[in-house]
């Protein structure tokens, strides 16, 4: 508290005046994040809003240096992501997603994209993030690697975060599907057998 009293020029005395604790001054940044929040029109398809409401979020989220951090921790859980929550989880619902898959479903592609935007902040390459772990340690692994993980180093050097976000989006936009496809064939079979 007292580091974000100094940042904003006011006393410690102040902030405390306005929020009783670190847990309410976070739950009151998140809330101002989901406030400025523009949640994408609906869609023709499930996939297509999704896909448009995950980058919505990161860019949101990386606009606000600091806030993949705060959102990590604290997840939907203030009064402010409602809207938000039930908007998305709206929208599956009509897509033919039954409460448990829609829920599901929100909470891996956001969990998905925070955690990558808080890499991406803490990191500006992946190259380096991976050098940085055996900086200063003497003997780095990393100085004469194996030519398994000297080529995973240039494959991960090669992307851009853009497209490491993009890859990662889509292998859970695919896997959601799958399983959607999957859990319809047993519904269909279900039927046929009765």
């Amino acid at each position: 508290m007292r580091d974000v009293a100094s940042k904003l020029g006011v006393t410690d005395a102040a902030l405390y005046h306005h929020f009783p604790g670190r847990d309410a001054l976070l739950a009151a940044m998140v809330d101002a994040l989901a406030e400025r929040f523009e949640l994408p029109r609906a869609a023709a398809d499930w996939r297509r809003f999704l896909r448009s409401f995950a980058d919505r979020l990161r860019a949101s989220v990386l606009a606000v240096p600091g806030s993949a951090e705060v959102l990590a921790t604290l997840g939907p859980a203030t009064p402010g992501t409602r809207r938000i929550v039930e908007t998305v989880v709206e929208r599956l619902l009509d897509s033919g997603f039954d409460v448990d898959s829609a829920a599901l479903a929100y909470s891996i592609v956001t969990t998905y994209v925070v955690t990558s935007a808080a890499r991406q902040e803490g990191n500006a390459d992946i190259g380096s993030f991976a050098s940085a772990l055996w900086a200063g340690r003497g003997g780095s692994p990393l100085a004469a690697p194996s030519p398994l993980f000297a080529s995973v180093l240039a494959a991960w050097r090669s992307r851009s975060w853009d497209q490491h976000y993009a890859y990662g989006i889509e292998a859970l936009l695919d896997g959601i599907a799958s399983r959607r496809s999957r859990g319809s064939k047993r519904r269909t079979r279900g039927r046929a057998g009765a």
